[in-house]
């Protein structure tokens, strides 16, 4: 086995890097899960060449790795961002971990993909980019995603009939991104993918 296998193996439960964690269905084949991997780890790296931050500019970062998706055969479902305001006596990580499931649904993956989060540490203050990916009815890999953004305390619009003894708000923007892998579009990309993530790792520079 290669360590570009090793790799991909190392993937089955969760796709993890800096910015991103999708867990697996256990229905999805191997290699859909290495097409995902593939898939997302060029967009993260395009969007690193192009000098786009997750962190200083969600909007471009998510545009950035969604046009490099779409090039490499993930065909989009659902596109839509939204504010989510949440009640004063909550706290931040709750209500972050309450859009989670809001969004993704009262899925069994759902737990665990909060639990990577949470390990990951700086979450939910730093935006990641967090999702499922399953297999629709026709075999088709289909990645339901979002990308969750804590806005600062000062940008919170607080009721009019606030007091200053208020308990804080806490507001984050919420992307949802869902789209299925045209498999064809995929297969033609591979080799270079391959070759691509081979030469980054040996060069000790994966993204």
């Amino acid at each position: 086995m290669t360590a570009t296998e090793r790799y991909l193996e190392s993937q089955r439960a969760y796709r993890v890097s800096d910015n991103l964690i999708f867990a697996f269905g256990q229905d999805v084949a191997d290699a859909a899960r290495d097409a995902v991997t593939l898939t997302t780890w060029a967009a993260e790296a395009h969007a690193a060449h192009v000098g786009v931050s997750i962190e200083a500019q969600p909007d471009d970062w998510l545009d950035t790795c969604e046009k490099t998706l779409a090039k490499l055969g993930w065909v989009m479902v659902e596109r839509a961002w939204n504010t989510a305001y949440e009640v004063p006596d909550e706290t931040q990580e709750g209500a972050a971990k309450r859009i989670l499931k809001q969004a993704l649904g009262e899925h069994p993956m759902t737990r665990g993909l909060i639990g990577k989060l949470q390990v990951a540490g700086e979450w939910p203050r730093r935006p990641r980019w967090a999702g499922l990916v399953e297999q629709d009815a026709n075999g088709v890999p289909l990645l339901t995603s979002i990308l969750l953004v804590a806005l600062p305390a000062e940008l919170v619009e607080l009721p009019t009939a606030a007091v200053p003894e208020a308990p804080p708000r806490h507001a984050f923007r919420l992307a949802i991104w869902a789209a299925r892998l045209n498999m064809a579009i995929f297969e033609t990309a591979r080799p270079v993918l391959l070759r691509r993530f081979l030469e980054q790792e040996e060069a000790g520079n994966r993204p």
